[in-house]
């Protein structure tokens, strides 16, 4: 199992999912990020946790300076 999928299925198993992507150190992140780009079907989980992720990512992004 990659690493990407394995975070994915940790995720899942999160109380609650925000928080958990949130808290993805950015190295994992990155492996997340290319699994559900390979894999994600918009109407499924993957596709939740996916676009939940890219929330993030913009949250993150928003706050570096420039």
């Amino acid at each position: 199992m990659s690493r990407g999928k394995k975070i994915f299925h940790e995720l899942c198993d999160a109380p609650d999912l925000v928080a958990a992507v949130a808290a993805l150190p950015l190295a994992e992140w990155q492996e997340l990020y290319g699994f559900l780009l390979r894999n994600y079907d918009e109407n499924g989980v993957t596709g939740e946790v996916f676009g939940v992720a890219l929330v993030i990512s913009g949250e993150r992004l928003a706050k570096m300076k420039p």
